[in-house]
């Protein structure tokens, strides 16, 4: 006796059904000798032929269960899209935003049924309807039209510092927090070690400076802090960054408070030949590949349990060290957000 399966999938059951349709298309074979060769009930094959007869193959197809019948009719499950088109202002909300906990609480105030509600995002495509959605466009529809934009607006200043000699530099800044553990971090099946946070503030502030691989291979570089980022931090990794690329930059960032620093702004002005700056859109910070070397690194981190602050500074620069060495990750960076690679 052939193998078969303790348990069948709906695909797997949908196949048999098919495979026996088509014997009895093909004729020559009676329905015990179907039954044997499919591994089923003479009556089983009696009931498919009935329904073959009648549907054709489309009955022996898989078909979905019901589930329990809508406790909204078609006609109110139109009614209530109406009442979302209306606003939720209009339904007496404090905001426009639509949630799902919103929606079952218009449900049980207007038809008095009362729906769960992480069902509804279920029931919405179950009744043939859409959740309204926001204008907002997606981030990566945002991470295209605006990479189109700055691969556009930054095509000149590629040209540029190509006769020019300039290096383009990606520059942002990211800080982490120092937390420490209430003993050794084994613990238990099912009582994890408990984190003690030992201070709200950044305890590592750094500037990293990703350059873009024009015809080489991209390079990271980071100056890191023990304070807050200002504008004398910004101007001393700019510093850092000119003295260690070996030639003037072209400098893309976004329009924080501290890029946009008085003091940064002369610093600039005073050393123009050295540093030129081109602005992010502000409505697509994430446009910046920068921003990806920062992820990587926390996500680097994130089991790292440092006994003091100079122990996390040291993790912290180790991780950069280590991702810097990594070129064909930072070139991804760059294809990730649709700019020039």
């Amino acid at each position: 006796m052939a193998w078969q399966p303790t348990r069948w999938t709906p695909g797997q059951l949908e196949e048999r059904r098919l495979a026996a349709a088509r014997l009895l298309l093909a004729g020559g074979l009676s329905q015990a000798e179907i039954a044997r060769r499919l591994g089923v009930s003479r009556s089983a094959v009696t009931r498919w032929k009935q329904r073959l007869e009648k549907h054709g193959s489309r009955g022996l197809q898989h078909r979905r269960p019901p589930g329990r019948p809508s406790h909204l009719s078609a006609t109110q499950w139109q009614e209530l899209l109406s009442l979302l088109e209306h606003g939720a202002i209009a339904a007496g909300f404090d905001t426009e935003r639509w949630t799902l906990r919103r929606i079952a609480a218009v449900i049980k105030g207007h038809f008095g049924v009362q729906y769960h509600f992480r069902w509804l995002g279920g029931g919405f495509a179950g009744a043939g309807m859409e959740f309204p959605k926001t204008d907002r466009p997606s981030a990566r529809t945002r991470r295209r039209a605006g990479g189109g934009l700055v691969a556009s607006g930054l095509a000149a200043s590629k040209k540029g510092a190509r006769r020019s000699g300039r290096a383009i530099v990606f520059v942002d800044e990211t800080g982490h927090t120092f937390r420490a553990t209430f003993g050794t971090t084994w613990a238990p099946i099912g009582r994890p070690p408990v984190l003690r946070r030992v201070s709200k503030r950044r305890e590592i502030s750094s500037i990293v400076g990703l350059v873009a691989p024009l015809g080489g291979q991209a390079r990271l570089y980071a100056r890191h802090f023990s304070s807050t980022i200002h504008g004398d931090q910004v101007i001393l990794a700019l510093r850092y960054f000119r003295r260690r690329i070996g030639r003037p930059i072209v400098v893309i960032w976004d329009r924080s408070n501290a890029h946009r620093a008085a003091k940064v702004e002369a610093f600039v002005q005073a050393h123009r030949t050295d540093y030129q700056i081109e602005w992010l859109p502000p409505y697509a910070p994430e446009l910046n590949p920068e921003e990806l070397c920062n992820g990587a690194v926390k996500q680097d981190m994130r089991n790292a349990l440092p006994a003091s602050v100079d122990e996390l500074r040291h993790s912290v620069r180790r991780s950069f060290i280590r991702l810097g060495k990594r070129p064909s990750v930072l070139h991804s960076f760059f294809d990730h957000v649709g700019l020039f690679c």
